[in-house]
């Protein structure tokens, strides 16, 4: 087994997702073609609220563990373009789909929704049977890793078109005196 050779790759501030192995040995992308196998391991809990492998339609694929591995290890990043462009009916994607194993193991600590004991494991084989394996206890956004406000930022920027002063603006929302009129009145 070889550990991936660069730090974990942080997802793309822009992908709309938190599932917990959004963190992929992305350092490899110039090697996507050479990938034989995908093995996920995950929490059984976190599994059974990304039931889809093969995903039909964009609701599916935002809830597919597989398909979303896929994108991120094809293109680092999950956007709304990508959603709009049906990004898991891409034949690169497809094909790494159809690689992956999903192994949904029963929580050693049922009442915490992550734990560093059992981290999701991400293993990539290749055709030469190289293993590259990455892990996370604490993806991105959970309260032991959580994300800076400048990420939080670009996530919201990528997530809604919005630029930076409307992110700005948003975050006044507790100092408003009607909350309310102020959500209604949208990010102008």
């Amino acid at each position: 087994m070889v550990a991936a050779s660069a730090p974990l790759t942080a997802p793309n501030s822009s992908e709309k997702s938190r599932h917990p192995t959004n963190y992929a040995p992305t350092d490899r992308r110039d090697r996507i073609q050479d990938i034989e196998t995908i093995t996920l391991t995950i929490v059984d809990f976190h599994y059974q609220i990304l039931p889809y492998h093969h995903p039909d339609t964009l609701m599916q694929a935002l809830f597919s563990l597989p398909a979303f591995t896929a994108q991120m290890l094809c293109h680092g990043q999950l956007t709304l373009a990508d959603g709009h462009d049906a990004f898991w009916e891409r034949s690169m994607v497809q094909r790494l789909i159809e690689r992956t194993e999903v192994i949904a193991e029963p929580a050693q600590d049922p009442s915490q929704n992550y734990c560093a004991e059992q981290p999701d494991i991400i293993t990539v084989t290749l055709k030469d049977k190289t293993e590259i394996t990455a892990s996370a206890a604490y993806p991105i956004g959970a309260p032991q890793n959580p994300m800076g406000q400048d990420a939080v930022a670009e996530k919201f920027m990528a997530l809604t078109g919005h630029d930076r002063e409307g992110f700005d603006r948003l975050m006044t929302w507790p100092e408003q005196d009607d909350v309310a009129d102020f959500f209604r009145s949208g990010l102008q």
